[in-house]
C-alpha cells in the first residue's frame, strides 16, 4: 500500500474519532518520516527518498487542495535532490 494510501486511511480513520488537527499533522509527519527511513534500509538513494517524499507531498496537497501548505517542504525535498532548478521554479511566485 503506497504511504499517499495510509495517510488517507489513518487520516479517515482520525476524522471519524474526531481528532484535533494536531494529532492528524502528527499521523503525516509519522507516515512520511517512517517511510523515509523505510526506504533508506532497503538502500534506497537519499535522492532518490526526497524525491519521493516530494511526491507523497505533491499527491497530498492535490488531494487535500492544500498546495500553499507544502510548498517550502517540497523545494526542499528538490534541493536535497540536488535539482535546484526545479525547488526555485516550485517557490517561483509571479
Amino acid at each position: 500500500m503506497a504511504n499517499l494510501d495510509i495517510y488517507l486511511l489513518k487520516k479517515e480513520a482520525a476524522c471519524i474519532a474526531q481528532w484535533e488537527d494536531e494529532q492528524i499533522e502528527y499521523i503525516k509527519e509519522k507516515v512520511i518520516e517512517e517511510g523515509r527511513q523505510e526506504d533508506l534500509k532497503k538502500g534506497k538513494a537519499p535522492a532518490q527518498v526526497a524525491l519521493d517524499e516530494a511526491a507523497f507531498l505533491l499527491d497530498l496537497a492535490s488531494v487535500e487542495g492544500t498546495w500553499a501548505d507544502y510548498l517550502e517542504r517540497i523545494a526542499e525535498c528538490y534541493k536535497e535532490a540536488r535539482l535546484n532548478e526545479i525547488a526555485r521554479f516550485v517557490l517561483y511566485r509571479d
